[in-house]
């Protein structure tokens, strides 16, 4: 019965080592090279207007009634 099953653990095997040999240097340095994402805060200045807080901008429906 193990005989049936040999080959298919070998290339399980084989497999698996091989996948970690050829994407862990890729997934390491995609893992250095990410950026922190900042938590959203009403304190944070807004990406789009730099020195604006996001809180002071005024609503584009707050004149609509």
């Amino acid at each position: 019965m193990s005989r049936r099953f040999t080959p298919h653990i070998v290339a399980v095997l084989t497999g698996v080592a091989s996948g970690v040999y050829i994407f862990k240097p890729l997934l390491e340095e995609a893992a250095a090279n990410r950026n922190p994402i900042p938590p959203m805060n009403a304190s944070t200045t807004s990406p789009g207007v730099p020195g604006k807080s996001p809180a002071s901008s005024p609503s584009p429906h707050s004149s609509a009634k």
